[in-house]
This record gives structure tokens, C-alpha cells and sequence, in this order.
């Protein structure tokens, strides 16, 4: 009876053998040619001007960031258990962030396998976001009327012939799903898309102020937040046309 049992156990282990390399050769088959021949490019022998065009830094200024970004050894995906070291995910984040690409194209150039890439870029925002995100908003410590000062010589010394200009102003659209209750309140004419609205004012020293504004009206008549104009009555900003009525607006 034993022996029965046994032979039973054996043979449904290996039909479930079976079953699964049945199922791995058809997916195989499916996935032919989206692979990069070779496996996974290793991004480290790439040479500097390479990682210029695929990350917008060299591999030196990368290993540099990750330092300062104060990233973990290893970015983890705790839903699919992936993992990967912190500057491989760093690169992944920056490549899918340095121009639009899609998910079988960087299967095909770099070999990161589609579903694995998306996660651990979307791990590796969500942990820059969560580490940094103090800096996306106004700092009233940082952000003084000498620091500005020190701002404005800065770009200055760059080549900027005038000597108020601290900041940098731009605007961008943030896609969101088409909400079922007040669409209009999204809807957004200029694009035909629904989404959010941005403002970002940036300074040379990297401090940077985020805010929303309102959806219905267009950049030219953009009215900026309490904090941005106690900002920029302190000095100029740079910025085209589009991007509002300020007073101190170049």
C-alpha cells in the first residue's frame, strides 16, 4: 500500500514537472526576439559619453549620487520580491526618466526584463520621494533674502547680465485618470487631457519650491501663493511668457 502511494506521489510530481516546462518553452516561444541577445547589458564597461546619453551622468557622478541620495544597498519590490543594488535602480529611474521609452524597448537595448523594470523604478521614486520630498517644499530657513542674494551672483558669474535673477520658473501637466464625478474640474482644453496642474521654481543651489495652482485658468494669468510672492518680492525670477504675471518675472 505504501509502495502505491509513493508511485502515486512520483508521478503527479512529475507531471506538475511536466506541466511547468510545457508552460516556461510556450512562453519561450511567445517572448522570442524581445530579449536582448545576451542576457542583461552590463552597464558598468559602458564608457562615460554612453552614460551621458542613457542617464544624463557619468558613472562616477551616479555612484556620487547614490552616496548622497543616502540610498539603502538594495532597492527592494516587497509585492514581487525583486530586488536590485541601489545604483543599477537608480539607472533604470533615470533612464525611464531621461526620455520616453517603452517597456519592450529597454528589454530589447538593455535586456532589464519589462515588469521587473517598472517596479523597481517605481520602488526607487517612492523612496526618493519619501527621503527628500522636505526639499519640495518652501523653506523659509533655507530660502532667506541672503541666501537669495548668494543666488542671484551665482548665475551672475554664469554669464546672466543681470544681477537679480535667484530663480528659475516652469510649469508642467501631470496626467490623472478621467475622475467619474466633476470631469471638468480636471479637464484641461489646451491638451484634451484630464490632469494637475504644477508650478516649480528652482534656485542654483538646488532648493526648489513645488505648488499646485488652478486648473481652469491658463499660465498667463496664473495668480502665484502667499510664499511665492513673499519670494519673489525678494528678487527676480527667469522665466518665459507663459508662466504667469509677476511682478518680478524676467
Amino acid at each position: 500500500m505504501e509502495s502505491l502511494i509513493l508511485q502515486q506521489q512520483i508521478s503527479f510530481r512529475n507531471l506538475i514537472r511536466d506541466l511547468l516546462q510545457a508552460v516556461d518553452e510556450e512562453q519561450l516561444v511567445q517572448t522570442a526576439g524581445s530579449m536582448r541577445p545576451g542576457g542583461r547589458a552590463n552597464i558598468l564597461d559602458w564608457g562615460d559619453s554612453v552614460w551621458l546619453e542613457q542617464f544624463r551622468f557619468t558613472q562616477l557622478e551616479m555612484r556620487h549620487l547614490v552616496e548622497t541620495l543616502e540610498m539603502p544597498e538594495y532597492i527592494h519590490c516587497p509585492e514581487s520580491r525583486n530586488k536590485e543594488d541601489r545604483l543599477t535602480a537608480l539607472c533604470m529611474l533615470l533612464h525611464r526618466l531621461a526620455y520616453p521609452t517603452r517597456l519592450c524597448d529597454v528589454e530589447m537595448q538593455i535586456g532589464w526584463e519589462r515588469s521587473r523594470f517598472s517596479r523597481i523604478t517605481r520602488a526607487t521614486a517612492l523612496f526618493l520621494y519619501d527621503r527628500w520630498k522636505h526639499l519640495l517644499r518652501f523653506d523659509p530657513h533655507r530660502l532667506t533674502r541672503h541666501k537669495l542674494a548668494d543666488c542671484a551672483f551665482a548665475v551672475q558669474r554664469k554669464g546672466c547680465p543681470l544681477d537679480v535673477i535667484a530663480s528659475f520658473i516652469d510649469g508642467t501637466l501631470q496626467d490623472t485618470a478621467r475622475p467619474s464625478r466633476n470631469q471638468r474640474i480636471l479637464y484641461n482644453g489646451w491638451k484634451r487631457i484630464h490632469c494637475l496642474k504644477y508650478q516649480i521654481l528652482i534656485t542654483p543651489m538646488a532648493s526648489s519650491f513645488t505648488y499646485s495652482v488652478q486648473l481652469k485658468v491658463g499660465d498667463m494669468i496664473l495668480q502665484p501663493t502667499r510664499k511665492v510672492a513673499l519670494w519673489t518680492s525678494l528678487t527676480g525670477i527667469f522665466g518665459d511668457l507663459c508662466d504667469g504675471t509677476l511682478n518680478t518675472r524676467i
